[in-house]
């Protein structure tokens, strides 16, 4: 007799395609974790940077513990360290939205909007409803004379977000202009 049962041969074979994390990972992630949970309150982002930094140690691709550092660091007002942090995220996670999205941002701050809108069309094409990157790149093609691409950005922005903090602005480029 022969056994043609595979689910044992199966359950090997998604094993071993979906390795379990190292406990360095684990140990990694937790700290990422404990960072998330201090880092909305000001009072507790050094002990929130802390983590993140701890996290980065034990597992320096861990992108969403370098997107959240570099966010800190922004706030902090160490720009040179949050582009560091986001263009790492970039390399670590390609499919990390908030990275491109952030490291673009910083860009705006600094006035350079022709290398700010490839990473804002990143964010979006790896999260079409990112609300926050549509208006950013709306903004970023108005900086750049290019109000016809900004266009259909605003629009999304609008659809996303009708109530919207900046949706009177994105209504304003939205009015022909006389």
């Amino acid at each position: 007799l022969l056994d043609f049962e595979l689910s044992s041969l199966r359950e090997d074979v998604v094993r071993a395609l979906r390795p379990q994390p190292s406990k360095r990972q684990r140990d990694a992630y937790a700290h990422y974790l404990e960072g998330l949970r201090l880092d909305e309150e000001e009072t507790t982002r050094d002990r929130a940077e802390q983590a993140y930094r701890k996290a980065i140690d034990l597992d320096p691709r861990l992108a969403t513990a370098l997107t959240n550092l570099g966010n800190l660091r922004l706030v902090a007002g160490d720009r040179a360290e949050a582009e560091s942090m986001y263009r790492r995220a970039i390399a670590s996670d390609p499919s990390q939205a908030e990275a491109p999205y952030n490291l673009a941002y910083l860009l705006v701050e600094r006035g350079v909007h022709r290398e700010a809108v490839p990473l804002f069309e990143r964010a979006l094409s790896l999260k079409p409803d990112f609300a926050e990157a549509h208006f950013n790149l709306a903004m970023a093609y108005e900086e750049l004379g290019r109000a016809r691409d900004a266009k259909p950005h605003w629009e999304t922005y609008l659809a996303l977000e009708p109530a919207g903090s900046w949706a009177s602005i994105a209504e304003k480029y939205l009015t022909p202009r006389g």
